[in-house]
């Protein structure tokens, strides 16, 4: 129960942020008629949520316990199948294995995937996107931080 309560917050303060970056955005490249695009996305993202929501209350699914390990397990043999048929042909090579230093079972394991995605033996795949989020991501923000600086006013430009 707290783990999803965590990763529930979570994704909900990731899309925040990023509906957010995007109006902020949209506003400093002065071009807000685009707004209304993020926000029928917005509405249409809360609104499938909502209806989901409903429908897994509605089919009395509740994700603990048994019902929670049944439904890992057919969303796994999906994945599996996916890789079979070839969907998924690369990069499902473990990368490096944490198990012993951080299982994904104990306290710390469970707080670090609830807050970060922490997996402690990613495949290579999963490396590569994490790999490229932190990088395009992380740019953009080194860049705005770049060029916010050179727009301060004179009176907080360092001397």
């Amino acid at each position: 129960m707290i783990a999803g309560t965590l990763i529930t917050i979570r994704e909900g303060l990731e899309a925040f942020l990023i509906v957010c970056i995007l109006v902020g955005y949209l506003t400093k490249v002065k071009r807000p008629q685009f707004k209304i695009h993020i926000w029928i996305g917005t509405a249409a993202a809360l609104i499938v949520s909502v209806l989901l929501a409903f429908l897994f209350q509605f089919m009395a699914l509740q994700f603990e316990g048994t019902a929670a390990e049944l439904f890992e397990a057919i969303v796994a043999l999906l994945a599996m199948a996916l890789q079979d048929v070839g969907w998924l042909p690369i990069g499902t090579t473990v990368a490096w294995d944490l198990q012993s230093f951080i299982p994904n079972e104990a306290l710390t394991g469970r707080l670090l995937h609830a807050f970060f995605g922490y997996e402690a033996a990613p495949t290579i795949l999963m490396v590569f996107a994490y790999s490229l989020y932190a990088l395009f991501f992380g740019g953009q923000f080194f860049i705005a931080i770049r060029q916010g600086a050179s727009n301060l006013p004179a009176r907080f430009a360092k001397p």
